[in-house]
């Protein structure tokens, strides 16, 4: 976990739950923009917290993995999301299982649409 500073490691972990109850969840509007820019296949949503655009991109069919080092925050996702697939890893370690994902940077709508690029294994 050395990609995460330490306090937001601890602060992210320990306030989980409440990070889930309090945070809102994204716009439709953003969601159908990814929804729309996306081809059919595995969508990696890195840094996905407790999973709040997981569920709505798997609610549309799409076959999503996400990825976030935070324990407490992959646990409330997994209690949430029991079947989609969460990588406990830094972005800087990750691997799609020999997959490319597309869009693998869509937490920051306002420059995702300029930068959104398809990632490939390393």
């Amino acid at each position: 976990m050395s990609d995460v500073h330490r306090s937001a490691a601890i602060g992210f972990d320990r306030a989980a739950d409440v990070y889930e109850r309090a945070r809102p969840g994204y716009p439709i509007e953003a969601i159908d923009f990814i929804v729309e820019h996306l081809s059919d296949g595995l969508v990696a949503d890195v840094a996905a917290g407790t999973g709040k655009l997981t569920r709505e991109l798997v609610a549309r069919g799409l076959d999503v993995v996400a990825v976030e080092p935070v324990e407490g925050m992959r646990r409330t996702f997994s209690a949430v999301l029991p079947g989609v697939p969460i990588l406990a890893v830094c972005r800087r370690s990750i691997a799609f299982f020999g997959r490319t994902a597309g869009w693998a940077s869509c937490g920051t709508f306002a420059t995702s649409a300029s930068t959104g690029s398809r990632a490939s294994p390393p």
